[in-house]
């Protein structure tokens, strides 16, 4: 959520400025800022082309970091996810 706090600081300074973005603009901004680490969020995003609000990225921020805090608790379920993805590959 650290990243979405930034674009919000962003909005705000543009807000501030009368120099609003679109939320299109805003969410290509956020994905290209994106390290390694969100790559799968971004995969979801390309997907759904330049539908993606800025709501609906926060909303896959959070479904996003909600899935890492669960393979963090369980990490069997990341060994099982790994052979599912493994499987699937051939």
């Amino acid at each position: 959520m650290d990243a979405y706090r930034q674009i919000k600081v962003i909005i705000d300074c543009l807000l501030t400025i009368n120099n609003p973005c679109t939320d299109q603009e805003l969410v290509q901004c956020t994905l290209f800022g994106l390290d390694h680490d969100y790559k799968s969020l971004i995969t979801t995003a390309a997907y759904f082309g330049g539908d993606m609000t800025l709501d609906d990225l926060r909303s896959k921020f959070i479904s996003y970091e909600l899935h890492v805090i669960h393979l963090c608790e369980h990490p069997s379920s990341l060994i099982m996810h790994h052979a599912l993805v493994m499987r699937s590959s051939f």
